[in-house]
């Protein structure tokens, strides 16, 4: 008994004239679940930053899982939501709700066409379609409002079907 009373004496001398330290375990939980919403929030920007979905753009359902009905089908992008998710007017006219981004790919116009650029340096700048060539998987683009010339992977171009004059209007 001596030897713990001992001990303990040691290690309450240990601590003799240092401050108490009680540990919040209230706040440290808070902290812990702020960071979790931090976290959360950041890694939902970065996301939305990836995202190649916006408004006006013809797309095209690449999957079942929405229906055999939707598969293969075109729309507009009505609206797009958190995830990303989009909302989409078929060409039928129906329209569908929360449709994940991964379930669509983008539509290209025609030679002549109008399209928007919607990854790189030049994303969101739109223009008409010159070239398109699948077997290089590269398209030809001259933006209306400098009137140059790019080269890009069809991948980052999508048809535009909204007002040209859009970017004045906002």
């Amino acid at each position: 008994r001596d030897d713990d009373r001992a001990g303990r004496n040691r290690s309450s001398r240990r601590h003799e004239g240092k401050p108490e330290r009680k540990r919040d375990r209230k706040s440290s939980k808070e902290s812990r679940r702020r960071t979790k919403m931090d976290d959360s929030r950041e890694r939902q920007q970065s996301e939305d930053i990836r995202s190649w979905l916006i408004p006006n753009i013809r797309v095209r359902v690449v999957t079942k899982k929405l229906g055999s009905k939707y598969f293969k089908e075109k729309g507009v992008v009505v609206d797009v939501t958190r995830g990303p998710c989009a909302t989409l007017q078929l060409s039928s006219g129906q329209l569908l709700d929360r449709v994940p981004e991964s379930y669509l790919e983008t539509a290209l116009p025609k030679v002549g066409g109008n399209a928007v650029i919607l990854a790189g340096k030049s994303k969101l700048a739109k223009g008409k379609l010159l070239e398109r060539n699948s077997d290089s998987g590269e398209g030809i683009i001259q933006i209306f409002e400098d009137m140059s010339v790019l080269s890009l992977s069809l991948d980052d171009l999508a048809e535009w079907v909204g007002p040209l004059d859009d970017d004045l209007m906002s």
